[in-house]
């Protein structure tokens, strides 16, 4: 579509109204971007269909998850679209946190079409009854600093359904928004989309924490 701004400027210096003429180039530079954004984030959406996704996830879980050294183990739900595994504890921890481990968990976003990767902290809780040792979840709020995650990278408490438990539960979340800039949306990269994506989002701050 294009946009003529000759028209309203013309209709404005007739009238001698300076404010018409603001807002009419106004308006229509904001139905630009509008257009402009709406096509952007349509083309994005498009990166990664479920099928594709789905197909990406057997072949991860058969080679990246389960060949990685920080990978200890591995609980596919390919039905649900997702796939539940543990890391070894990245060694810029403080013993002091008493934390035991790290839950992962990688799911579908429907609604931007790209993939999630989701995490909870579980770490030792004080027991009354000694010789036990109970495990609870563990939500700092510094969680990004604690974690030595990258801070190009936008981390939130999240409430999600969970189809296995039929419940909801609360996860860390890496927001999916800008998620094909940051792992290259060329066509070279569709058939590892998924692969590439794990290697940025995980393994660029767990391998070196």
């Amino acid at each position: 579509m294009h946009y003529d701004y000759s028209l309203p400027l013309a209709c404005a210096l007739c009238e001698g109204g300076v404010v018409l003429t603001f807002c009419s180039i106004y308006i229509n530079l904001l139905a630009l971007l509008r257009r402009t954004s709406c096509n952007t984030c349509s083309r994005r959406r498009r990166m990664l269909t479920y099928d594709e996704y789905s197909a990406q996830l057997r072949r991860l879980c058969d080679s990246a998850l389960k060949n990685s050294d920080l990978v200890t183990s591995i609980q596919p739900s390919l039905a649900d679209g997702a796939v539940l595994f543990r890391t070894a504890l990245p060694s810029s921890i403080a013993y002091s946190t008493l934390l035991c481990c790290i839950e992962f968990k990688i799911c579908y976003s429907h609604a931007y079409q790209e993939p999630r990767l989701l995490f909870r902290l579980w770490r030792r809780a004080a027991s009354q009854e000694e010789g036990i040792d109970f495990l609870a979840p563990w939500f700092p709020t510094d969680v990004a600093q604690v974690l030595g995650i990258d801070r190009g990278f936008t981390v939130s408490l999240d409430a999600l359904f969970s189809n296995s438990s039929r419940s909801q539960e609360t996860w860390f979340a890496f927001h999916p928004c800008d998620t094909a800039e940051i792992v290259g949306d060329k066509l070279d990269f569709k058939d590892d989309y998924l692969s590439r994506w794990l290697s940025i989002f995980l393994f660029s701050w767990l391998a070196k924490s």
